[in-house]
């Protein structure tokens, strides 16, 4: 839709090459721009500019999932695809694609600034929006642990063996390791939570690499059940590792 008025516009400033350059804001739509020099006695008019805008994607959001952001938008009216750039990558998706099956982009480990910019279809080819960003901060450093039977050191042949283990945790890079919980529940699942058993013992903050795991004997109740580990919820740092668990039959207790 065309549109008749004056436009919005801050105050001009020297571009160094001996023109003037005036920054305007303009609603969405088609716009003829029409420069005018006034002086005391007459008005001469320039050249007329046709600027078409359209709008961008709203209520942008992106979530992390591992090493992957899954985004989400409002579609414009009109619209039928947008282009989405990140660091290192760009994807176009269709519309009808999005529906379908929501967007998923690979981001990797770090922080990640997302661009969408919205696409219409137009007389000259497609019309891009402008764009919106989001970021995504970076996950945690990948933290595996392995239970294994017996405790390193522990002697003897005796009935309370079974119940010995020695955790390992190992890292995918260097990191500090923030305070471990070791839990023993007896619940019929595995426990996703600290509070859903008995701490057993706390490992403290220390480094871990891949070429230096950290190691840690256990020694079980003899009750049937799980041992877990989770990052301890009052260390401020327990968010900086995701710590991925075993299989089951290694958690599982005898």
């Amino acid at each position: 839709m065309a549109r008749c008025g004056w436009p919005r516009a801050t105050r001009g400033r020297g571009g160094g090459d001996g023109r003037d350059r005036l920054e305007l804001s303009l609603p969405s739509g088609r716009h003829y721009i029409v420069p005018l020099t006034t002086g005391r006695n007459m008005v001469v008019a320039g050249n007329t500019a046709e600027v078409e805008l359209v709008d961008p994607v709203s209520g942008l959001t992106g979530d992390r999932l591992g090493d992957q952001a899954r985004l989400a938008w409002e579609w414009p009216a009109g619209a039928t695809d947008v282009v989405v750039r990140w660091a290192g990558g760009e994807q176009c998706f269709a519309r009808h694609v999005y529906v379908d099956q929501g967007v998923t982009i690979a981001i990797g480990p770090a922080e990640t600034r997302i661009e969408v910019r919205a696409r219409y279809p137009h007389r000259d080819g497609l019309l891009a929006a402008s764009p919106v960003t989001t970021t995504v901060p970076a996950r945690g450093v990948a933290v595996d642990y392995r239970i294994r039977r017996g405790a390193r050191g522990a002697r003897g042949r005796g009935r309370g063996r079974r119940w010995r283990r020695t955790i390992e945790f190992i890292s995918e890079r260097a990191t500090q390791l923030p305070a471990i919980v070791i839990v023993q529940a007896t619940t019929t699942y595995r426990p996703g939570d600290p509070s859903e058993g008995e701490t057993l013992q706390r490992v403290e903050p220390q480094p871990v690499t891949p070429e230096q795991p950290v190691t840690v004997p256990v020694s079980a109740h003899r009750v049937p059940g799980w041992l877990a580990c989770f990052p301890d919820p009052a260390d401020p740092d327990a968010d900086t590792v995701l710590l991925f668990p075993p299989p089951d039959d290694e958690m599982r207790l005898p």
